[in-house]
């Protein structure tokens, strides 16, 4: 490309061509071993106003389409680290960095703004609003199947006469509701 010069690699073989403008981790973090020890790594590439881009596959991404809503499916991926939008910038703000945009999924956008304070005030937790997220995801899935034959039911002629008895006896809406959940 005209006017950029790009180099990819490890933090450790880059780490002589820098300091770098901005700095892209896509589907990286999450394989990293020692996520802080990387982190340092990444500092030494920078300098003040760089910006750093990380993708990762976050841990809302279970309700999404390849886990469909499954957490040990998810857990078998060759994950070492699963990271939500208030993780990894937890992560990322104990380096010096300070969140320009981020979403759900796990595309954030930081800037640089130089080593970090010695003492860290405490960090958010996302711990409650993680358990809440991954209890619902487990409901769905064992509640998946009933899900799928429903919709097969629903969809049959016999299913039709079934979903008229389900009104009759006043239980079509709470199935469809729970279904839902």
């Amino acid at each position: 490309m005209q006017g950029l010069d790009i180099h990819t690699g490890s933090a450790e073989v880059l780490e002589g061509y820098g300091p770098f403008d901005v700095v892209i981790l896509s589907h990286v973090l999450e394989h990293v071993a020692s996520p802080i020890k990387f982190m340092y790594l990444v500092n030494r590439l920078i300098q003040p106003g760089s910006l750093l881009y990380v993708e990762l596959p976050g841990i809302m991404d279970i309700s999404m389409g390849r886990y469909r809503n499954d957490f040990l499916r998810y857990l078998r991926v060759q994950h070492t680290f699963s990271y939500s939008l208030g993780t990894l910038t937890n992560l990322v703000e104990s380096r010096g960095f300070r969140l320009l945009r981020g979403d759900k999924w796990v595309h954030a956008l930081f800037v640089y703004e130089g080593e970090p304070p010695q003492l860290m005030g405490p960090l958010e937790t996302e711990y409650e609003k993680t358990m809440h997220y991954l209890r619902r995801i487990e409901r769905r899935r064992w509640l998946y199947p009933a899900f799928i034959a429903y919709v097969a039911l629903r969809r049959s002629a016999v299913g039709s006469g079934m979903v008229s008895m389900l009104d009759a006896v006043g239980m079509r809406q709470p199935l469809k509701r729970l279904l839902r959940r």
